[in-house]
C-alpha cells in the first residue's frame, strides 16, 4: 500500500483541473464565438464580435470595445487605419485649399511610452505613414496619415481655430485605454470623447461598468452627431 501511494504521488499533477485545462488544453476546448471567414481578413477567421467591429468601421460609426488584454481589440483599429491609408493611396489628396493633404486617423494613447510603442507598430505594418505629437516631440504632424498622440495634445489642436482645416481631415480617432478618463488627467479624455468631430473606437480592458459608460458616450455625442460627418470619398 505504501509503494502504491508513492506511485500515485509521483504521477500527481501539481495543478488544479481548471489551471491544467487553461495551460495545456486550450486548443482542444470548444470556443463558441462563431468564428468564420471574412473577405476583409486574412490569416485567421475573426470571431463574430470582431466582424461586427469591422462592420462599424465600414459604416464610419463609433463603438466602445471592452475586452480582455490580447483578445483582439486593436484588430479593428488597424482595420480603420488600413481603410484610411487605402483611400489616400487610391484617391490623390488635394494640394490646395483649406482641406489640402491626406485624410488622417488619430491614435490617442495615455502615456508617451505607449505613443512610442504604437508608432513602432504602425511603422512595422504600414511604413513611414505616421506622425507623433507629444509635449516633447512633434514629428510629421502636418503631413502624416496616422497621428499617434496624447489626449492633451489632441485637445490643444481641437481648440485652436487655425487648426480647424487639419481637424476636418481627421476621419477616425482611436482612444486606447479609454478607462484613463477616470484618472487624475481624465479631463482631456472626457472633452475629446464629447466634442471631437469624428467617429471613434474607444478601447479598454478594465471599464468597470461598460453599459453606464456606453450610455454616457451616447449622451455626450448627441451634439457632435448633429454636425454630421462626411464619407471617406468627400473632401
Amino acid at each position: 500500500r505504501r509503494f502504491r501511494h508513492l506511485a500515485v504521488d509521483s504521477h500527481r499533477i501539481p495543478l488544479s483541473p481548471e489551471r491544467f485545462q487553461l495551460t495545456y488544453a486550450g486548443p482542444k476546448m470548444v470556443r463558441d464565438v462563431q468564428s468564420a471567414p471574412d473577405p476583409r481578413v486574412s490569416g485567421f477567421y475573426p470571431d463574430k464580435w470582431q466582424r461586427e467591429m469591422l462592420d462599424i468601421v465600414d459604416r464610419r460609426a463609433s463603438a466602445l470595445i471592452v475586452a480582455p488584454t490580447s483578445s483582439g481589440k486593436t484588430f479593428a483599429s488597424f482595420y480603420a487605419m488600413k481603410k484610411i491609408l487605402t483611400h489616400n493611396k487610391q484617391s490623390k489628396p488635394t494640394t490646395t485649399g483649406l482641406l489640402a493633404g491626406p485624410l488622417i486617423i488619430v491614435y490617442v494613447c495615455p502615456t508617451t511610452a505607449l505613443v512610442s510603442q504604437v508608432a513602432a507598430s504602425v511603422y512595422r505594418r504600414y511604413g513611414a505613414v505616421f506622425g507623433v505629437l507629444t509635449p516633447g516631440v512633434a514629428y510629421k504632424t502636418e503631413t502624416c496619415e496616422v497621428l499617434v498622440t496624447l489626449p492633451q495634445c489632441l485637445e490643444t489642436i481641437m481648440l485652436a481655430p487655425e487648426r480647424e482645416p487639419w481637424v476636418a481631415r481627421v476621419k477616425y480617432v482611436i482612444y486606447d485605454e479609454v478607462h484613463s478618463l477616470d484618472g487624475e488627467d481624465g479631463g482631456p479624455w472626457e472633452r475629446l470623447l464629447a466634442a471631437f468631430p469624428a467617429p471613434f473606437l474607444a478601447l479598454s480592458a478594465t471599464v468597470g461598468n461598460p453599459h453606464a459608460f456606453h450610455s454616457w458616450l451616447q449622451q455626450a455625442r448627441q451634439r457632435t452627431a448633429k454636425l454630421g460627418t462626411p464619407n471617406f470619398d468627400q473632401e
